[in-house]
């Protein structure tokens, strides 16, 4: 798990730098945030048949981009 949250820091990390308004600075603490949200994302899509069209799961993953990082 190390691992995984490792490449996820180093993914985040350069989209910290230009993030507007963004209350998270930390790339290890937005890794986890982005890695728990998709994890949820990915959980809805799998197991609720009416939240999986595909419209509704990209305005998700829209939305939380927006929320993290201040742009999609």
């Amino acid at each position: 798990m190390e691992r995984v949250l490792n490449a996820w820091s180093e993914a985040v990390a350069p989209y910290l730098s230009e993030a507007e308004g963004t209350r998270i600075t930390d790339a290890e603490e937005m890794a986890k945030v982005l890695w728990s949200a998709l994890h949820g994302q990915f959980g809805l899509w799998w197991n609720v048949a009416d939240l999986a069209d595909a419209r509704e799961l990209a305005g998700a993953r829209e939305a939380l981009l927006l929320a993290l990082f201040g742009r999609q």
